[in-house]
């Protein structure tokens, strides 16, 4: 959707379901929160998208950003929000503001742990990675 709209001249967010809507479960497990219906979005792989990587050139002054979503309608429970955006949000961050060349996910990862610290030192929650 966000490359039609692109090819059409239209200013564009991208938000696909599949990397960005933080609503969907981390996994497959059974006893994990959230929903399916796009797939699952584990923290890596929110990491290994490339926004522009299908973009023609051209196209790239079209894309404004990105947006991560949280559909609450399928959380019960307010606690249940830490989990589901932390550390995705983080992730979704690093792939907006960084270049192509941004680190590796090993490399991103080791970063991603003391993030994940001072999270629980203000006493959010976060998924593990």
């Amino acid at each position: 959707v966000a490359l039609a709209s692109i090819k059409k001249g239209f200013q564009t967010i991208m938000c696909p379901a599949q990397k960005t809507y933080f609503d969907m479960a981390h996994n497959n497990s059974t006893e994990e929160r959230g929903i399916c219906w796009a797939g699952t979005i584990e923290v890596a792989e929110v990491h290994s998208w490339n926004p522009l990587q299908n973009i023609d050139n051209r196209f790239h002054n079209f894309v404004l950003g990105i947006q991560g979503q949280l559909w609450s309608e399928t959380l019960t429970k307010e606690s249940s929000l830490d989990k589901m955006i932390n550390p995705r949000l983080a992730t979704l961050s690093e792939v907006a503001w960084s270049s192509d060349k941004r680190r590796g996910w090993d490399q991103f990862r080791s970063a991603l742990f003391n993030s994940v610290k001072l999270l629980e030192k203000i006493g959010w929650k976060y998924h593990e990675f």
